[in-house]
C-alpha cells in the first residue's frame, strides 16, 4: 500500500454519562442516565430512557459495552451480530468499565487509537443516540434536547484536535425550522456535517417539500448531511425470523430515501445539495445505478436518475471487497472507506492489512480517493 495514512469517513463516538448532562438538567429523570446491571441477566452498564420504545435489546435500555465490542472482537470485520452472541462479547459486557476503554468518549486516547490504526482522521458519528431517533416522534422537543445535549458534549471532544476529529451534530429532522436553527448554530462552531434520520415517518416522503429549508440551508452552508444505519429506521423493513434480520442489513430502508429525494425532485431544486448515504455498503450500488441510467421526460426530472447518483450521493463502507471492485465501474469519485471504530464491524487496529486485501487488483489511485482524497474533498479537510 502506498504510505499515506487513511481517512475514516464513518467512525463513533459513544456517549457517556457526560453527554446527558445537559439534558438531564431539562428533563430529570426523562433524561437518558447509565445504570449498571438492571437485572440478573443483564450485567455491565446500559443506557436507560424510560420512554425509550425503540432501543436495540427492548426494555428501554441498551449494553453501553456492546458499543466497544469491536475492540475486542474486530480487526478482522467479524461482524456484529456474530459478536453480540458470542462467548467472548458475553464476558466483556460482565467485567466492562468505561476507564479500560477511553478512546471512543476520550480524545487523547482516540487519537492514540488512530495512530495505532494508521487514520490520519475520523468522521465521527453517535452510537446509542441513532436508536433513540425514533423518540422524536414521540416528543420531538424531548428528543431535540437529547440531540442539543449530545451535539454540545462531541463539539467539546472534537475541539481538542479539530482538524483530526470531525464530529457529525445529529439534528431532528420532525421540526423542520429547529433543525435549520441547529446546523446554522453548529456551522459556526466549525461542524462539517451533520446526521439525519435514515427515513422519514410511514407517510411521509423526503422528497415533501416541507423539507426544503432544510436541503436550502445544508447547500448555503456547502455541507453534507449523513444518512446513517440504525437512525430513525422507521421504512427499515422488518423480518420475522432473526436469521433474515441477520442476513439482510436493510439496504431498501436507504434506496427508499435516496429515490424519494430523487423522484420528489429535491436534487432539482437543490442541485448543490450532498447526501451520504453511511454504512450501508456499497456491492449494490453500481448495479442500481445501471438500472436507473435512463431519463424519462415523464418523471418530471431534469437528468436520470443515475446522474443524481453521480452528482449528489456519497457512499461509505468498512470491509465490502464485492462493492469495492464495481468502482472501476462506478463509485470510484463517491465511495468512502470506513473503519466503523470502534463498533462490532470495525477494521480498527488492522485497518492498513484490511484494506490492502479489499483493494488487492485495484489501481493505487482509486484506492487512494476511496481511502483518502473523496473524504478530504467532500469535507474539505485540512490535512
Amino acid at each position: 500500500m502506498a504510505e499515506y495514512k487513511l481517512i475514516s469517513a464513518d467512525s463513533h463516538t459513544n456517549e457517556v454519562s457526560a453527554t446527558w448532562e445537559a439534558v438531564g438538567r431539562q428533563y430529570g429523570d426523562r433524561a437518558p442516565q447509565i445504570v449498571w446491571n438492571p437485572s440478573a441477566e443483564e450485567h455491565g452498564p446500559y443506557l436507560s430512557i424510560p420512554e425509550w420504545e425503540t432501543s436495540l435489546e427492548g426494555h428501554n435500555r441498551e449494553s453501553c459495552a456492546m458499543e466497544f465490542v469491536g475492540m475486542v472482537i474486530g480487526g478482522l470485520g467479524i461482524g456484529s451480530v456474530v459478536g453480540r452472541t458470542s462467548a467472548k462479547a458475553a464476558e466483556f459486557r460482565k467485567s466492562f468499565r468505561f476507564e479500560d476503554w477511553p478512546g471512543p468518549w476520550e480524545p487523547n486516547a482516540r487519537l492514540k487509537d488512530m495512530d495505532r490504526d494508521g487514520v490520519e482522521v475520523d468522521i465521527i458519528y453517535a452510537s446509542h443516540l441513532r436508536h433513540i431517533y425514533g423518540l422524536s416522534a414521540k416528543d420531538e422537543p424531548f428528543f431535540r434536547a437529547i440531540a442539543q445535549s449530545y451535539n454540545d458534549w462531541l463539539m467539546e471532544y472534537c475541539s481538542v484536535s479539530p482538524k483530526r476529529l470531525i464530529g457529525l451534530p445529529v439534528l431532528s429532522i420532525l421540526d423542520v425550522h429547529g433543525a435549520v436553527q441547529d446546523l446554522t448554530r453548529y456551522c459556526k462552531r466549525g461542524a462539517k456535517g451533520f446526521m439525519i434520520a435514515s427515513s422519514t415517518p410511514l407517510g411521509t416522503s423526503y422528497g415533501d417539500r416541507k423539507f426544503d429549508p432544510l436541503w436550502a440551508a445544508a447547500q448555503e452552508a456547502d455541507i453534507p448531511l449523513s444518512l446513517h444505519t440504525t437512525t430513525g429506521a422507521w421504512k427499515r423493513v422488518k423480518f420475522h425470523h432473526p436469521r433474515v434480520r441477520t442476513c439482510i442489513r436493510g439496504e431498501g430502508e436507504i434506496q427508499t430515501s435516496l429515490l424519494e429525494m430523487i423522484y420528489g425532485g429535491v436534487f432539482d431544486r437543490f442541485p448543490r445539495l450532498k447526501i451520504v448515504a453511511a454504512e450501508w455498503d456499497i456491492g449494490w450500488v453500481a448495479h442500481m445505478v445501471g438500472k436507473f441510467k435512463d431519463h424519462d421526460p415523464k418523471t418530471g426530472l431534469e437528468l436520470a436518475p443515475a446522474e443524481y447518483f453521480r452528482r449528489n450521493i456519497w457512499f461509505t463502507f468498512e470491509n465490502d471487497r464485492a462493492g469495492v471492485l464495481t468502482a472501476q465501474l462506478y463509485g470510484a469519485d463517491r465511495f468512502l472507506w470506513a473503519s466503523d471504530y470502534p463498533h462490532g464491524t470495525t477494521t480498527w487496529p488492522d485497518s492498513k492489512q484490511i484494506v490492502e486485501r479489499q483493494f488487492e487488483g485495484v489501481s493505487d489511485e482509486i484506492k487512494h480517493k476511496i481511502t483518502r482524497q473523496n473524504a478530504i474533498d467532500l469535507y474539505k479537510l485540512e490535512v
